[in-house]
């Protein structure tokens, strides 16, 4: 009895699968009909229709070739890291910190904290903007995660590995800009000759090590192109939808270059806010200032400088704009190994792909010849409301 019972069930079920897919069938052939119809009527119609089928096509081709290409392509960078710490610089050349150099320490006068919610934050967390940017990200990346789980997934995993493989060797990076602070206030103002000329890059600024826990980073595109080599047309695609083809994505060849401090996984999370024309200028403007520092670097060395992983470092950065369309994305820092210690100050404007400026201090005292970068750069901050010669008092991270 209860086997017939049973097999009464899968009857019935199978009748309500038939029945569902027998509507939809006759749906999609009321459907083909209407579209017939209105095609007949309006002729002009025929282009668009086949318009649309000759995109749908393409994108499943172009989808398909990726897929192939990374399949083909190696899990690793274009170029070759070097474990090189020790460097020789050109005579007469200073390339950065230098340990038997004196020090002028001077009084900065910083503006109070920006406080939120009662907590200390960085002061780039005072620019509405960014705050709008970040909370628009987030808002985004919740939608998408809703939308495409399984490209969701496939991130967060590539996020684990890269922590596992990875967190130790970021946390003794941390733990030398920590020492760097605190120990002896020597780099700190190794530059303070600059600080006038609003040059803060370097070593002013706390370095905080980003807290992976704090959110799912990697399904921001923007930081996961900086933390993973390989080719994903799938967690992009999912992101930027049909803007995916017309801004396709290919692999930063510095991944893991830049570590991964707090202010440079926030600011990826807002650029992840931006056009979709934006942050494909931005990976242009990254790709090639980031060559550019590194060519800056190997002029004044008597041997070519070549990135590897946790190199660069950012301490800070702001987002300029007008709020007529005119932008600067700025940011500062220091290229960190062994006894190299040079600070660098980039700027890039994410309406145009080649409108960038990296400014690397020759000299540990200003030069007018070593000015005139850094001049360009505070002449655009300063066009777009900004005053180069503020900064704030930052909060200091802890020691693990």
């Amino acid at each position: 009895m209860a086997q017939q019972q049973a097999q009464q069930r899968q009857q019935q079920e199978q009748q309500k699968i038939q029945t569902r897919q027998s509507s939809a069938q006759a749906q999609q052939l009321r459907t083909r009909s209407q579209d017939q119809k209105a095609v007949s009527a309006n002729p002009a119609m025929l282009k668009s229709v086949a318009a649309t089928q000759q995109i749908q096509q393409f994108k499943q081709s172009k989808l398909t070739t990726m897929k192939q290409a990374d399949k083909s392509k190696p899990a690793v960078p274009a170029y070759r890291p070097s474990t090189q710490t020790n460097f020789t610089q050109k005579p007469g050349h200073v390339a950065g910190i230098q340990p038997n150099h004196p020090v002028q320490r001077v009084n900065v006068a910083e503006r109070p904290a920006v406080v939120v919610n009662g907590r200390t934050v960085p002061s780039y967390l005072g620019n509405a903007d960014i705050v709008k940017g970040m909370g628009l990200a987030k808002k985004n990346a919740v939608a998408e995660r809703a939308a495409h789980g399984t490209e969701y997934n496939g991130a967060i995993r590539t996020g684990r590995t890269y922590v596992a493989n990875f967190g130790r060797g970021n946390q003794d990076v941390f733990n030398r800009w920590y020492h760097y602070r605190n120990d002896d206030d020597y780099y700190r103002f190794y530059y303070s000759a600059w600080f006038s000329l609003g040059f803060y890059g370097g070593y002013y600024y706390p370095v905080d090590l980003c807290d992976w826990t704090a959110d799912n980073y990697f399904w921001y595109p923007s930081v996961y192109w900086f933390y993973s080599d390989d080719y994903n047309p799938d967690l992009y695609s999912a992101w930027y939808g049909d803007y995916y083809y017309l801004y396709p994505v290919t692999p930063f060849r510095f991944a893991r270059v830049y570590y991964p401090s707090q202010a440079f996984i926030d600011m990826n999370v807002e650029v992840s806010s931006w056009q979709n024309y934006q942050q494909s200028n931005f990976r242009t403007e990254i790709l090639n200032l980031t060559q550019d520092l590194a060519q800056q670097i190997s002029d004044n060395l008597q041997e070519s400088f070549v990135l590897s992983p946790n190199d660069i470092v950012v301490t800070n950065y702001n987002h300029y704009s007008d709020g007529q369309g005119n932008e600067a994305l700025v940011f500062s820092g220091a290229v960190d190994r062994g006894n190299l210690h040079v600070g660098f100050e980039a700027l890039l404007n994410p309406n145009d792909p080649t409108d960038y400026i990296v400014f690397v201090p020759v000299g540990q005292e200003p030069t007018d010849a070593d000015q005139y970068n850094l001049n360009l750069i505070n002449q655009r901050i300063q066009s777009l409301g900004g005053d180069p010669t503020v900064v704030y008092t930052e909060p200091e991270p802890q020691l693990n």
